[in-house]
């Protein structure tokens, strides 16, 4: 899953409200999660992925995304859970999206990667394909079950082979074997470094309050408007933060939504462009502004954005009347 690509930093309360958002939610790209299953079962994991789980997109959906956001030019990210278990798949979706004029990159946890040398004849396979961009991930929880230099491995085999490259690096508080993996991958020419924040969604809402930086978290969403299709076909407002919100809630997919939908369904509510761009804790006071029955927020602090994204996004479904359970 390709969570983690933005930098997710606490940061401190602005000294002013500001105005509400003008016009709608801006729509970056688009991730499909190909699979949920994956060769690990990482604790933190934004999309509950495993060795056993079953959920597969279906490579007609797949196709008809792509032809979707290829008529919106929206960038393409194939993802999962682990997208390179079905890489007959990805390759032929990578191919498309380039023939239809869109760029594409693929999220992976590298387990493929054993050696420099197997790494890059993957890499060389993806990029034939069209494939542009290698968005990799590691740290603690990840190297339990992929070693780290695997993912090492993949960056180097990327860079060699013309392809961008990122790393996420989910980071604890403190967290000294992430800030070692940082400073070797930076060393690698070309490749970006990413360490963050770890995020309170999926698997990892079950982890201990020391594992994030929690605080009063008032700033805007970068990771809004990055839309992901499950592989059952809902459309999601952001990556992986609303994968676990009811079905009503405003970041959440629907079933019976194709993507041309969920997208005018997204812009046209403003609290989604006020989170995109003054965060969720002011976009609850303008929330509150339209509709009295909107429960303000007694609280500030969370775990994680994607924390207070969600309390907020519950309570205006339920302000709605979508839903009556906040």
């Amino acid at each position: 899953m390709r969570d983690g690509h933005q930098p997710m930093v606490a940061g401190a309360p602005n000294e002013t409200l500001g105005a509400p958002a003008a016009g709608m939610l801006r729509i970056r790209n688009l991730t499909l999660l190909l699979t949920l299953q994956c060769p690990a079962t990482c604790l933190h994991c934004g999309t509950n992925s495993s060795p056993t789980h079953r959920a597969a997109m279906s490579p007609a959906l797949a196709r008809a995304a792509i032809f979707a956001a290829a008529r919106r030019n929206l960038p393409l990210v194939l993802s999962g859970g682990e997208p390179m278990l079905r890489p007959t798949l990805v390759l032929e979706l990578a191919q498309l999206a380039r023939a239809s004029g869109i760029a594409v990159a693929v999220s992976s946890n590298a387990y493929w990667a054993a050696d420099l040398r197997s790494a890059r004849a993957l890499v060389g396979r993806l990029a034939a394909a069209g494939v542009d961009a290698l968005l990799l991930s590691t740290d603690v929880f990840h190297a339990a079950f992929v070693p780290w230099r695997r993912v090492e491995h993949a960056a180097r085999a990327a860079r060699e082979l013309g392809l961008k490259c990122q790393i996420a690096l989910p980071s604890r508080p403190n967290d000294r074997f992430t800030k070692r993996l940082e400073r070797r991958f930076a060393a690698i020419d070309g490749v970006v470094v990413r360490r963050h924040p770890i995020s309170a969604t999926g698997r990892a809402r079950e982890l201990p309050a020391a594992m994030f930086e929690a605080g009063v978290h008032d700033r805007a969403c970068d990771t809004i408007g990055e839309l992901a299709i499950l592989p059952d076909g809902r459309v999601l407002a952001c990556c992986a933060g609303s994968i676990d919100l009811p079905s009503a809630a405003p970041l959440s997919g629907r079933s019976d939504e194709d993507l041309d939908a969920a997208i005018a369904r997204f812009q046209g509510d403003p609290l989604l462009r006020e989170i995109q761009e003054q965060g969720p804790l002011r976009a609850a006071v303008w929330e509150h502004g339209r509709r009295r029955d909107f429960v303000p927020l007694s609280v500030l602090a969370f775990p994680d954005l994607c924390s207070a994204c969600r309390c907020v996004c519950v309570r205006a479904a339920v302000a709605r009347g979508q839903f009556s359970d906040a």
